[in-house]
């Protein structure tokens, strides 16, 4: 005889232990996929901002060497001025990719990458201040932004590096 208790008893226990199992599964799998979302959301960032600090560094060595020749002939009298190119167009839309990217910081960086952006901003803000207001050589100042943004290129590599776990 057929025992409908006993299947019964162990359709529910089948379907409360698959159940179970299917949630954890789909639990699991989401954490997985919005911690693989923001790693990837993370990799994008430093990616933009180190190209876009890559690309303003070569954009204030140019205009460096572009306005110390100016200055230079301008004492010498000489009236050939030299043509080196470097787009200010290219720059602004570098600086509001920066900016963009330090506002987004505390969802996409590390604080640490965050102070360094800031360091950047102050420095920017402060020479800006000194060639507009002081009298102070736009060719000197941009060299220093360059030197500014070298020496937080690889700090923020290597945050990257620590915040992606690549080591």
């Amino acid at each position: 005889m057929f025992d409908w208790i006993s299947l019964s008893v162990n359709s529910v226990v089948a379907l409360i232990t698959g159940s179970l199992a299917a949630i954890i599964t789909s639990r699991i799998a989401m954490n997985k996929f919005y911690k693989e979302k923001w790693w990837e959301r993370k990799s994008q960032s430093y990616n933009t901002l180190i190209d876009a600090l890559i690309e303003m560094e070569s954009i204030y060595k140019k205009a460096s060497r572009h306005f110390e020749i100016v200055y230079q002939i301008e004492r010498s009298d000489n009236e050939i001025i030299p043509n080196i190119n470097f787009e200010w167009s290219r720059y602004d839309e570098l600086s509001i990719v920066i900016r963009r990217i330090y506002i987004l910081s505390p969802i996409s960086l590390s604080k640490k990458a965050k102070e360094l952006l800031e360091e950047y901003f102050t420095k920017s803000e402060s020479l800006e201040y000194s060639v507009h207001k002081e009298g102070f050589h736009n060719f000197i100042a941009y060299g220093q932004l360059s030197e500014a943004i070298n020496s937080i290129i690889n700090p923020i590599i290597d945050d990257a590096r620590k915040e992606l776990r690549f080591n």
